[in-house]
């Protein structure tokens, strides 16, 4: 099976939450009133559709401070992968640094 639908999030050089979800919003192409959050980000994939794989770049680099905020950003995406393939769709993700 192959993949048709890659979304890349690049989040190198981020300093703040909401640069993330800024990046987030261009990536994905999430409309104006994405709130910037979780469940925002949950929800806007039902106006946008669900990418069959995320490819994330710099999250490594990124400062303490924004730790959380990934660890949140996976789990929310490891909720999503597990809540698909209950009905057998394609989803993934991976961390790269490429």
């Amino acid at each position: 099976m192959s993949i048709k639908h890659i979304v890349h999030l690049d989040l190198t050089g981020c300093e703040y939450v909401g640069e993330v979800h800024q990046r987030i919003k261009t990536a994905f192409g999430f409309p104006d009133y994405y709130g910037e959050n979780w469940h925002a980000f949950r929800d806007a994939f039902i106006t946008v559709g669900l990418p069959e794989k995320i490819v994330i770049h710099g999250e490594n680099s990124l400062p303490a401070a924004l730790m959380e905020t990934v660890a949140e950003m996976h789990r929310t995406l490891d909720e999503i992968k597990q809540e698909v393939d209950g009905y057998g769709w394609l989803f993934t993700y991976e961390v790269t640094e490429e």
